[in-house]
């Protein structure tokens, strides 16, 4: 059968929307938690150098190699944030249909679930963007750096920190959409799945909060370094802030734990949604495996699952491919 070909094609947990998910939200906290204990290592790599000047510093290898450490660590970060996109958005079109369609459940107050999807997607890229940009002038610092470099840094911590801010807020939207959706449902099974998922959600949001206030405090930090001297003291600044950066790193990992959880709640709602195709195989469940199911590439998917539910050959797929990252 074309269900159960499905289910067991190339175990599809790996290869479907919410599996690339799991591994995605993952990867980010990794990547966030790599870039807090690598500005501890900074830190400890300075004590030993304070009262020198940053051009004596600069010939230090270890230092000069944890700065250029953690510019590839906002780099990786960066991509990770568009790789995550494009999933959680095909995700998100996909789960908003099974809600609006099968589970018969509209919003009448404040954004629907399609439209929270949508407004983290535009977090998502505005983020790795910004991230893109700091990148390019943290690296800057490894060399001799002036007031200005400072000063762009400064600004780029604290772009970044409203960026998140506002990941978190809408994160938060969308988890209090998904909580309206628990306990509506006749199906308890999913409804267990959603409240999961909504209350990680709010917890996201407030880890990204968090952490939004740790850059927007850095981001002051870096711009008070900036004076009128030509000489930055890098040495003596990352020691003199150093509370700001272990709390950054505790944030990170706070945030690292959120995210695998989230990951953890992607595969469930797989789950979830293998069980309901299979107790009752509806045009919205089948055609949210048409979705997934496309990720698998060229090497096959069901038949029953190419044909829009409403039979109209000429309707539009669910989702097409996103045309960034």
């Amino acid at each position: 059968m074309a269900v159960d070909a499905f289910i067991k094609f190339d175990g599809v947990e790996g290869e479907a929307t919410d599996g690339r998910l799991h591994r995605d939200f993952r990867a980010l906290g990794a990547d966030f938690a790599n870039i807090g204990g690598d500005f501890i290592k900074l830190v400890d790599d300075v004590s030993g150098q304070h009262g020198e000047s940053a051009f004596k510093v600069a010939q230090d290898l270890r230092v000069e190699h944890d700065l250029i450490k953690i510019d590839g660590d906002f780099l990786k970060v960066s991509a990770s944030f568009l790789k995550l996109d494009s999933d959680f958005l095909k995700f998100g079109d996909g789960l908003s249909n099974f809600v609006a369609n099968e589970l018969k459940i509209k919003f009448t107050d404040g954004p629907s679930l399609a439209d929270s999807f949508h407004k983290i997607n535009t977090d998502f890229q505005n983020t790795s963007g910004d991230f893109l940009k700091l990148g390019a002038d943290f690296i800057k610092l490894t060399e001799a750096a002036s007031p200005a470099d400072v000063f762009k840094v400064g600004d780029d911590f604290l772009k970044i920190g409203g960026d998140l801010q506002t990941t978190g807020n809408d994160f938060s939207t969308l988890g209090d959409n998904f909580l309206k959706i628990a306990g509506i449902s006749d199906l308890k099974v999913v409804d267990q799945a959603f409240l999961k998922f909504g209350g990680d959600l709010l917890k996201i949001g407030d880890n990204l909060n968090a952490v939004s206030t740790d850059f927007l405090k850095i981001g002051q930090d870096f711009e008070l370094l900036a004076d009128t001297s030509d000489e930055i003291k890098f040495d003596q600044a990352f020691i003199k802030y150093a509370g700001d950066f272990f709390k950054l790193d505790s944030d990170f990992l706070k945030l690292d734990t959120s995210l695998a959880s989230l990951g953890t709640d992607f595969l469930k709602i797989n789950d979830v949604l293998h069980l309901k195709l299979e107790s009752a195989p509806t045009p919205e469940i089948t055609q949210l495996v048409q979705a997934v199911a496309t990720l698998v590439g060229d090497k096959g998917q069901p038949e029953s699952a190419t044909t829009p539910p409403s039979g109209d050959s000429s309707q539009p797929p669910l989702l097409t491919t996103p045309q960034h990252g």
